[in-house]
């Protein structure tokens, strides 16, 4: 086994792992450098390393600061590497600093088969690795299923860097896998692989559809829902957004694919009814997806609501507004637990809704609660910084985007949110503490020394947490019941045998709703 495939072994994992499986990145993933960064500072902060050893990883982690902010990221990324590398107890060769080097880029990421796939091999920063035979690149276009699509071979000269455009005539609409497997004669040095999507008119059917929609005046919040697969697409392919990542959020089925083809049927159906004088959207009731136009992020955002089957279109009902938890999005809390949270929205008669905020591990800009003058464990970056304030932003807005359409009784609207949506409900409790008729929180991990309790004198609560989500998780909510009760506050508190931090949420939900039920009227 060669040693760039060791380090796959010893567990690639996404940034948003924990514990005992988390482990170094490969150059096969082709992580940005912001995740490498963080990687290396986590992987570093838990080893046991010699002087020498620490002292060359603390220099190259240090260097690599100064060249990121110096914008010169070919060199950041091969110090990271090379740290990385040292911290797993690998030595650094000049055969590692070139695949380090190497990265397969798409001109578009979401396309058609109708179109040729463009890209090109690129090469970060100048390697020294001297290549004992002439150096290919293999291309092929594999399926989730089925055999690979031979893309044609593809020489390599010494800078490491070839552009290709290859045919992708009938292949069907899907996501795939594109590979480009670089050797030096026989022997394999790297595999690098980009995800795409085939999709039917992504993107020739655009101006079209713009055009149609033209024609049609108002319902601005159903047409941002015809353009919406249309503008993942552009976002997908100007780098704002990544497939197969935690951009789009983890599913209850286990992936995180945004399914361009129904997107893009359920976007026909509603022009059509938009063109026959009809708006299924606007003031619906049931469950249905809303999208706007967030200037801030420069994207189409999307929001889910549902509304009970016997609103009367006039009277104020109460309403739920849910932070997710890290990793999940909009769509996922209405999901998961068999509808839990629609059947309850339904029996209560109130309208329940969730956002995205902005991207699914944005974190709804919580960190702004902190009031203690500890710096945080690891730098935050300026575009982590970015996201996580338009996540406040994106949930604030579809809000009052609700509010404004289903005008529900100010006085009974409440707030509900599990893991990081119960740290964000922590930070949205606090500074928005006007708008809440009563809070529950489940799971959370803020701090009492983080909380201007006195925010929360007049505001009910209710926190949460599953007896089986581990000792730390539960003494924290734990802790933080003490700590309200301690300020004088009343607090009602679940603890959920046999429950753990997945299982908590479809068990807690009827017992919220009770909760919010009995605030009626106080």
């Amino acid at each position: 086994m060669n040693r760039i495939a060791l380090i796959g072994v010893m567990a690639a994992m996404t940034l948003s792992a924990q514990g005992p499986n988390f482990g170094p990145l490969t150059p096969e993933l082709q992580p940005d450098l912001a995740r490498l960064a963080r990687t290396v500072q986590i992987l570093r902060s838990r080893a046991q390393l010699s002087g020498e050893t620490a002292g060359r990883v603390d220099k190259l982690i240090a260097d690599a600061a100064s060249a990121r902010d110096s914008r010169d990221e070919g060199a950041a990324r091969r110090d990271l590497a090379e740290a990385q590398a040292l911290v797993a107890g690998l030595e650094w060769t000049n055969k590692d600093a070139f695949v380090w080097s190497l990265a397969l880029e798409l001109d578009e990421a979401v396309t058609e088969s109708s179109l040729p796939l463009s890209g090109w091999l690129e090469q970060y920063y100048t390697a020294a690795y001297k290549p004992n035979s002439k150096l290919r690149m293999h291309l092929s276009l594999a399926p989730r299923e089925g055999p690979a699509r031979d893309l044609g071979t593809y020489d390599v000269p010494a800078s490491g860097e070839v552009e290709f455009q290859a045919s992708l005539k009938a292949a069907p609409d899907g996501y795939y896998q594109v590979i480009a497997k670089v050797t030096d004669g026989k022997e394999p040095l790297v595999e690098l692989t980009k995800t795409i999507v085939l999709a039917r008119g992504i993107l020739s059917g655009r101006l079209g559809v713009e055009g149609r929609l033209a024609r049609i005046a108002g319902h601005d919040g159903a047409k941002a829902s015809v353009i919406w697969p249309f503008d993942v697409a552009r976002a997908v392919n100007d780098g704002n957004r990544e497939l197969d990542t935690d951009d789009f959020g983890l599913g209850v089925d286990g992936t995180r694919d945004f399914k361009f083809a129904k997107e893009l049927q359920d976007a026909e159906e509603l022009l059509t009814a938009l063109e026959a004088g009809e708006d299924p959207l606007t003031r619906a009731k049931g469950d249905h997806e809303r999208h706007y136009w967030f200037e801030d992020g420069g994207e189409i955002m999307p929001y889910r609501v549902y509304v009970p089957s016997t609103w009367d279109g006039t009277s104020q009902l109460p309403m739920v507004f849910v932070l997710h938890g890290n990793t999940r999005d909009h769509d996922f809390y209405f999901d998961r637990d068999d509808g839990t949270l629609w059947r309850m929205a339904e029996k209560h008669g109130y309208v329940v809704a969730t956002t995205m905020g902005y991207r699914p591990s944005a974190g709804y800009n919580a960190a702004e609660q902190r009031k203690s003058n500890e710096a945080p464990r690891f730098p935050v970056s300026a575009e982590q910084q970015r996201e996580t304030e338009l996540s406040e932003k994106d949930a604030l807005n579809a809000f009052r985007l609700i509010v404004d359409e289903y005008n529900p009784d100010p006085a009974r609207i409440y707030l509900f949110g599990h893991s990081s949506g119960a740290t964000g409900g922590w930070y949205f409790g606090e500074k928005y503490n006007d708008k809440w008729a009563g809070v529950a929180l489940s799971a959370f991990t803020t701090r009492p020394q983080d909380v201007a309790f006195d925010v929360f004198e007049n505001t009910p609560l209710m926190m949460i947490v599953g007896a089986e989500d581990g000792a730390r998780r539960v003494e924290m909510v734990e802790g933080m019941v003490e700590a309200i009760r301690g300020h004088g506050l009343k607090t009602e508190f679940l603890l959920e045998e046999g429950a753990d931090h997945d299982t908590i949420v479809g068990r807690a939900l009827p017992h919220v709703f009770e909760f919010f039920d009995r605030q009626a009227g106080k």
